[in-house]
């Protein structure tokens, strides 16, 4: 019975040993460090829209150029966004080797342009399919090229480009090739629903909001927020881009940045703002009319800081868009355990937000076992001369 009761002693502190090794709390003292770590890096973007020329003058298409030629040398750009109406009629390809290519051409080969589609590049043709191939011919976009989504070098943001030329027609009144708007937007919805990145901007032709109170723009503006507006709010799209008005506009709506660049053309003719258009204006919104102008983007951890240079290179405006990454965290922790014989420091250092792990290495439990199955053992032996 005395043998029975000592060898279940001795079980019992082997379990003990265990159980002690496993949770390191009784033998030892933690002091642990959150860190925050980040491979990522600030780079640059431009968009702009509408270059195309009124008639046959393209002075605004050259002087956006130029810009463009002079910020390369003082930033690294790394991609253009460009939001539709490139030239005055893009089912003719003599109008982009008149007006576009001796301007961009050498900036396209260096730098990836991002095209949607405008007004001047489909329904200026009579609103066939036949007026895109041109287009299509003469851009290098992702997927269908008439609508499609990419992602930034970083995969820090989800760039989606649609077309609205696919649901309201010439006039800018009616909804139109419903089989072609209702396919657009089963892919935008999937789109957006399957896209992992939480930062997104979405660029299109028509603006969302627009400072023409002419009825048609107006009521083109009113069918495209209908229809997009409640769907970007809801998967918290930052950013959205258009053109088409040839002015500048930034506005804050609902928790998304709605800013209208149209600013590559000659034609500032019809720039107006009054009727209607007052009532949808909000004492915080900004815009001008009548110059030439296009917007660098910095890209950085916190989200997208916006400025609007025009020709003279004066940067005019500048605003922030607040899109903060999620950065990873990194947990150091350093704990110095202590037997009877000996002591050391194990250092853990892990890419996770989650504690690190408390279960002892082999090599600690092996150590006490050495230490500690001796004693027990004399213990063991003593019992046993005793009797």
């Amino acid at each position: 019975m005395t043998k029975t009761r000592l060898m279940a002693g001795i079980m019992c502190g082997v379990f003990l040993l265990i159980f002690i090794s496993s949770g390191r709390s009784l033998s030892s003292v933690s002091n642990e460090t959150l860190t925050k770590s980040s491979n990522f890096s600030n780079y640059k973007f431009i968009f702009l829209g509408d270059t195309r020329p009124e008639e046959d003058d393209n002075t605004g298409c050259e002087i956006l150029a130029t810009m463009i030629n002079t910020l390369k040398q003082e930033h690294q750009i790394e991609f253009i966004l460009h939001s539709g109406d490139v030239v005055w009629d893009g089912s003719v390809q003599t109008q982009w080797d008149t007006y576009w290519w001796p301007n961009f051409g050498t900036i396209a080969a260096e730098i990836p342009i991002y095209y949607a589609v405008g007004n001047h590049e489909y329904d200026y043709g009579f609103q066939t399919e036949a007026t895109l191939e041109t287009y299509i011919a003469n851009v290098d976009n992702p997927g269908n090229e008439v609508y499609y989504s990419f992602n930034t070098p970083q995969n820090d943001t989800h760039i989606i480009v649609l077309n609205t030329y696919y649901f309201i027609d010439e006039d800018y009144n009616n909804f139109q090739n419903l089989t072609l708007a209702a396919e657009q937007q089963t892919w935008l919805e999937n789109d957006l629903a399957t896209n992992n990145i939480s930062r997104i901007i979405a660029m299109t032709h028509t603006p969302f909001w627009n400072l023409n109170p002419s009825s048609d723009r107006f009521i083109a503006a009113q069918n495209v927020r209908d229809t997009w507006h409640d769907l970007f709010v809801r998967y918290g799209v930052d950013l959205v881009i258009s053109g088409h008005a040839h002015n500048f506009y930034n506005t804050y709506r609902n928790g998304t940045w709605y800013t209208t660049s149209g600013g590559g053309t000659s034609d500032f003719s019809s720039i107006l703002i009054a009727g209607p258009v007052l009532d949808t204006i909000q004492p915080e919104d900004y815009y001008f009319t009548g110059v030439n102008h296009l917007c660098l983007v910095e890209v950085t951890n916190e989200g997208y800081n916006v400025s609007v240079i025009t020709p003279n290179m004066s940067y005019v405006y500048n605003y922030s868009v607040s899109a903060a990454l999620e950065e990873e965290t990194t947990i150091e922790s350093s704990t110095t355990y202590t037997t009877r014989t000996s002591s050391w420091t194990e250092i853990i250092t892990t890419d996770t937000t989650e504690e690190p792990s408390t279960s002892a290495s082999p090599s600690f439990i092996f150590f006490n076992f050495i230490i500690i199955l001796p004693v027990l053992t004399v213990i063991y032996r003593k019992q046993r001369n005793r009797r």
